[in-house]
């Protein structure tokens, strides 16, 4: 049936979207989908299958499988009556049918209404009951005949649901196929994007796979050296012990044949004494008398002469070194040609008998954030027994309840039995289930931890310098402190022992003090503003810098290219110069007034302004300002004239303030963006343990332990 529709506009929303004609015998899919009935029937043929008749269609909009066995046929499902009833009433009142069918009794008649509220067709005899109803009062009812396009189109909008309007339907179709189309790049974006992270993962734990590996290599190259070293200082101590038994056999020889001829010498001295004697009283007889004396005297002569044998008979001993006969030493070929040949030992891959579900672990003591823990590994073969492989490498991780692997430095002590005392620095305090590892295997599970804050407790001091300044360690964790009083760098060892001091002659009031990767010592000298290299052992290298441009330079440091970052004081700025003392670049001019000390992390130089009583953060490669701290509305938490800075093993900035008596001197903490975690020290000025009389310089030692420089009270104190 063609109808003319009012409206090309309603006319669309009337089209079946298969045969884009009017509907005709409209039928609705449970997917609220609209199609002809022929049309779903031609679909339903074109999808039939050769070998079993089609039981599933897929609606042609969205794709939804419509189960036949469900529905029965497309013929015997019901019509959509509310598009019918909407194409009837078009019809009906552009004339092309006398008569429409009431949606209560089924009857047709040519005089009848449309409520816009019960979305129904009313012939005259049931629209008197509907009228008849209290709550039908109020309804829009209109004759149909009198509809005007608008009319049609609020019908639409109130009896056909949305889905069901053709124009709607394709529109939905659209945004259908748009949504199916953004949903599936949505969902390939979504998985492309797990299966990125999920490498991104992988090579990340490659990464620390390979990390650990390089720490293994090295660690265990570091255990073959030290074996190596032993080796040889073993076959130097036993060939000592064999030069010193030659050498006391050639001793003892030479002393036997020296004290044989020493006994011969004296009895041949003694027995040419007597006989110069005899020969001596011999000769004054001849002498003093004349012949006929000397006959008288003749027996006197010849008695004489009877103790004095002829020289045939004298009875010398024979000589013991026949003097064509040389002695010679005679090296052992075997031992030369063997090392020669086989070297001191050589390296050989074997598999460590260590079984880490047999492994024991032992706890030593609480563990602090920041400060030195331990525990005792024994290690152990799959029978239990204590095994001991020199080349077993350790790793301690500390696993907090998110989940979170807290960074940890690890020392690994070898007891050469089998017991290895592992040391480690916790960086946070909390709850951490502890993982040990042998070799790349985890010790069996472990009881949880807790990592406490530490609490900054006074341990030690150390007194007896002359104006200490500056402070610094080494990979042998000797402290060096430049003392200005005694123009020197003074050694202690970790215990506070003294091992020496060196500089004497060469600086002049020496302040900062730094140490690079190789152990060399750099000192910046304010008494002629130079600055000077020494070696490991103190030794004098050179002047890096002949004192040209700095000015009173206090504090210095390295940063990671190993470029030196100078505070030049007078100048009020920081100057970075390179290894051979060619300056780099100028930073902080006109923004620092006193730069007294420095600290480079993370590509920042962290400056402590002494008077403007404020830490300056500042981008190492191009001495951009970046933020400063030290400020805070409670004054008794203000910096004030703040002096020596340093990097905790927690990642916390430590900083030493002072100045006048009447100020706080103490030692603030400061995470790397500026918040203040903790102040320590007392905060009077004085010279009890725990107070201070301006700190002016600090370091943290291998163990956590910080060490402060308090100047005038000529110490050093020492804190956990």
């Amino acid at each position: 049936m063609d109808v003319q529709t009012p409206t090309s506009k309603l006319q669309e929303r009337l089209t079946c979207p298969v045969c884009t004609k009017v509907y005709t015998k409209p039928k609705e899919l449970p997917c609220t989908h609209v199609f002809c009935l022929d049309c779903l029937v031609n679909c339903e043929s074109e999808g039939e299958d050769a070998d079993k008749m089609q039981v599933n269609l897929k609606c042609p909009l969205c794709k939804i499988e419509v189960e036949l066995a469900n529905v029965g046929s497309f013929a015997t499902m019901p019509d959509c009556s509310l598009v019918k009833n909407v194409i009837d009433m078009m019809a009906l009142k552009e004339g092309s049918v006398p008569s429409v069918p009431c949606g209560n009794c089924d009857e047709k008649s040519e005089e009848t209404r449309f409520c816009f509220n019960c979305n129904k067709i009313w012939c005259q005899q049931c629209l008197k009951a509907h009228n008849a109803l209290k709550e039908n009062m109020e309804h829009r009812v209109l004759p149909i005949k009198q509809f005007q396009d608008t009319d049609f189109e609020d019908v639409l909008k109130l009896s056909t649901p949305a889905s069901h309007h053709p124009t709607v339907l394709a529109e939905q179709t659209q945004n259908y196929n748009q949504e199916i189309t953004a949903t599936e790049e949505i969902n390939d974006i979504a998985s492309r994007l797990t299966a990125a992270k999920q490498s991104l993962d992988e090579i990340s734990k490659w990464i620390q796979r390979l990390e650990e590996t390089s720490r293994l290599l090295q660690y265990r190259s570091r255990v073959n050296k030290e074996q190596m070293i032993a080796s040889v200082q073993s076959l130097v101590s036993s060939l000592r012990v064999k030069e010193r038994e030659a050498l006391n056999d050639e001793e003892k020889a030479t002393k036997k044949a020296q004290e044989e001829l020493r006994k011969q010498i004296v009895e041949l001295r003694e027995s040419l004494r007597k006989r110069e004697g005899i020969v001596s009283q011999i000769d004054c007889l001849v002498q003093r008398r004349e012949g006929a004396e000397l006959v008288q005297s003749i027996s006197l002569v010849d008695e004489l002469f009877v103790n004095l044998p002829d020289a045939q008979n004298l009875g010398l001993p024979t000589l013991a070194t026949d003097w064509k006969t040389v002695t010679t030493f005679v090296e052992n070929k075997q031992i030369s040609e063997s090392l020669q040949q086989s070297g001191i030992g050589c390296i050989s891959t074997k598999r460590t008998t260590t079984d880490a579900n047999q492994c024991t672990v032992k706890w030593f003591e609480t563990a602090k954030a920041g400060l030195e823990a331990q525990i005792e590994v024994t290690t152990r073969n799959s029978e239990g027994e204590q095994c001991y492989c020199p080349g077993d490498y350790f790793t301690v991780r500390l696993i907090s309840a998110q989940e979170r692997n807290i960074a940890i430095e690890t020392k690994i002590g070898d007891k050469k039995n089998g017991n290895f005392v592992i040391s480690f620095v916790p960086t946070q305090a909390g709850e951490y289930s502890p993982i040990v590892q042998v070799n790349g295997d985890t010790i069996r599970s472990l009881a949880s931890v807790k990592i406490r804050e530490r609490s900054f407790a006074l341990v030690g001091c150390l007194k007896s310098f002359k104006l200490p300044w500056g402070i610094a360690t080494n990979s042998w964790n000797h402290i060096m402190i430049t003392e200005m009083a005694n123009d020197c760098i003074t050694v202690l060892n970790e215990k506070g022992d003294l091992l020496g001091s060196f500089g004497q002659g060469v600086l002049k009031k020496p302040t900062g003090i730094c140490i690079d990767e190789k152990d060399r010592i750099y000192v910046a000298n304010r008494g002629n503003n130079k600055i000077i290299l020494f070696g490991p052992r103190g030794e004098y290298i050179t002047a890096i810098h002949n004192g040209d441009s700095l000015n009173e330079p206090r504090g210095i440091c390295l940063d990671t290219q190993g470029n030196l970052v100078v505070c030049d004081t007078g100048n009020q700025c920081v100057q970075v110069m390179s290894p051979n003392g060619s300056l780099l670049r100028t930073i902080g001019k006109g923004g620092l007034r006193k730069p007294v000390d420095c600290l480079c992390h993370e590509g920042k130089v962290f400056v402590s302004d002494n008077h403007f009583h404020l830490l300056k953060v500042y981008n190492i490669a191009d001495g951009r300002f970046l933020y400063e701290f030290g400020r805070n509305e409670t004054v008794d938490a203000e910096l004030n004239e703040p002096t020596g800075v340093a990097l905790d093993k927690t990642g916390n900035i430590l900083t030493c303030c002072g100045g006048t008596s009447n100020k706080p001197h103490r030692v603030h903490v400061y995470t790397l963006d500026g918040q203040l975690m903790r102040i320590f020290g007392s905060n009077l000025c004085g010279e009890e343990l725990g107070q201070f009389n301006l700190p002016c310089a600090v370091t943290v030692l291998q163990n956590g332990r910080i060490v402060i420089c308090d100047f005038k009270n000529g110490r050093l104190q020492i804190f956990e």
